[in-house]
């Protein structure tokens, strides 16, 4: 109908059409490229390259080119020529593709869009939910240490309280001058063990305020193995005989000479394994085995100790090791102590690089296995510390002869320290702070100084400085309450020769004197 409204005959009609098939099968590339308009191509391949899927675009592309030769004639020098009708529908058919690409890559943008969104939204839902999760946890868990510290302070009040009563009371009973020698002496002895009670109670809180701080550092010497392990025993053995108890250690390997490691916090983890076992033993026996196998450049120290007590319940067993949180309030109350032994214990064996396991039945006893790892030493090179401790630890016997300066504010500690050290023999002079110490150093001669840290004027530490940078060989014990490791570091290294936390030790003081006494000067002035 199109070529007639052209006013193209049948004839030439006719024409077109042998023409297009003859030109098709005779050479199908070759019709396209004389008949393919170079407008539809263009567009098909700039839509092709805006995306893969755009090859749709070609398909009709290429069956409307097939009906080229249908709008065609031939001229006549033997060319084909389009009609100006043609013309003008390749020109709009080539404005319609880029339209129809523009819009393609449009809604593939927006539905790549609309495909991040969905997949945002899914992860933010993901990612509040597990937000939601972890504070849920954290506000329990929060509350659960909230609950058990305040379980573990009304427990301490009840801990601090019982050996207070029994120290003011039976302090209040020593005032009547009516009372026998007999009862006197029971009541001394009452007072001096609720106090060691109580000391021990602060120390224990002490660790594991330092455990917690992350300030617990070893302190490593070295010691003879045997008589270390020995001594643990020989430490609790009164306890176990006053409840009727059989304690028995056994080895069951050879044992080296000579071990170096934190021998003050090993023994203290022994101490409440063993202690443990002997509180909640009530008969039967606490058996202790310790055994040590050879690595290449340690040894790796196991030691199991068994006894035949109440056990501890199946839901209890994780607990027993947690800070602040005791296996039951209502068993801690009946038993006594802070609940924190096992956790300082597990932090003491974790430090040596080891770590402590329990089995346990209800009625049955437990089993704590403590392992951790010391270093080896040579015997013949070195000489163990533990020798001047055993030394420390022995009864004292004087006399001390010595003129001591005793750098201290408090009254009542000046009477004291006085009254223990003119008993022992040594003749004391007073300084009520640092400045004081330095005048009475430059017109005296003392064998020793025993230095408080907190004065007034100048304090023990800036006083022993000064000392030091007066090239004052005068050996410097510090008396202090502050009783952290880091504290005695700095006293240390402030000029200090050696130290001693408050309560003082009677025993360990003069022992301490004598040493510094026969030594004579101190390491930190040379000679």
């Amino acid at each position: 109908d199109k070529l007639i409204q052209l006013g193209v005959g049948d004839q030439i009609a006719s024409q077109v059409i042998e023409l297009f098939i003859l030109r098709l099968f005779r050479s199908p590339f070759e019709g396209y490229q004389q008949l393919f308009p170079w407008q539809v191509l263009l567009t098909a391949i700039c839509a092709f390259l805006i995306h893969p899927f755009a090859g749709f675009f070609i398909i009709p592309s290429t069956i409307f080119c097939l009906w080229v030769p249908l709008f065609v004639v031939e001229t006549e020098t033997g060319e084909l020529a389009s009609s100006p009708y043609f013309d003008r529908l390749m020109s709009d058919f080539a404005i319609l593709m880029v339209v129809a690409g523009v819009c393609f890559l449009i809604a593939r943008n927006m539905m790549a869009a609309f495909d991040q969104l969905a997949h945002a939204n899914e992860w933010l839902e993901k990612e509040v939910r597990s937000r939601t999760k972890d504070l849920r946890h954290a506000k329990e868990k929060a509350e659960t240490a909230d609950r058990a510290k305040s379980e573990f302070l009304a427990n301490m009040s009840h801990e601090i309280r019982t050996p207070m009563t029994s120290i003011l009371g039976y302090r209040q009973l020593l005032e009547d001058n009516n009372l026998t020698k007999g009862d006197r002496d029971s009541f001394v002895h009452t007072i001096r063990k609720n106090s060691e009670h109580l000391l021990g109670l602060i120390n224990e809180i002490l660790d594991i305020s330092k455990i917690e701080s992350g300030r617990f550092v070893l302190q490593k010497e070295h010691c003879l193995t045997q008589k270390f392990f020995d001594d643990v025993i020989v430490a609790m053995r009164a306890q176990a005989q006053k409840k009727k108890l059989e304690l028995e250690i056994n080895y069951r390997s050879n044992l080296p000479k000579l071990i170096y490691t934190d021998t003050l916090r090993l023994r203290q983890a022994l101490l409440n394994l063993v202690g443990n076992a002997i509180k909640f033993t009530n008969q039967g026996s606490v058996k202790v085995e310790v055994g040590m196998h050879e690595l290449k450049d340690r040894w790796k120290l196991i030691v199991l100790v068994a006894d035949t007590g109440i056990g501890i319940p199946a839901d209890m067993l994780e607990a027993v090791f947690r800070p602040f949180l005791q296996a039951d309030s209502s068993f801690t109350r009946k038993h006594g102590g802070t609940g924190l032994g096992l956790t300082i214990t597990l932090r003491i064996a974790e430090a040596m690089g080891g770590h402590v396991e329990v089995e346990s039945a209800e009625g049955k006893g437990s089993r704590f296995i403590f392992q951790a790892y010391v270093d080896k030493v040579d015997s013949v090179k070195v000489k163990p510390a533990t020798d001047i401790s055993a030394v420390e630890t022995e009864a004292f016997k004087g006399p001390i002869d010595a003129h001591i300066l005793l750098a201290e504010d408090g009254a009542d500690n000046q009477r004291l320290l006085t009254h223990i050290l003119e008993r022992a023999g040594a003749k004391v002079e007073l300084a009520e702070n640092g400045q004081q110490v330095l005048d009475k150093l430059s017109s005296n001669s003392y064998d020793v100084v025993l230095m408080d840290v907190q004065m007034p004027v100048m304090d023990g530490l800036q006083a022993a400085r000064e000392v030091r940078k007066q090239k004052n060989p005068i050996p410097i014990i510090a008396v202090t309450a502050y009783a952290m490791q880091r504290d005695e570091g700095m006293c240390l290294k402030a000029g200090c020769d050696d130290f001693i936390s408050k309560p003082i030790d009677t025993n360990l003081l003069l022992h301490k004197i004598a040493k510094w006494k026969k030594v004579g000067r101190s390491p930190h002035v040379s000679a």
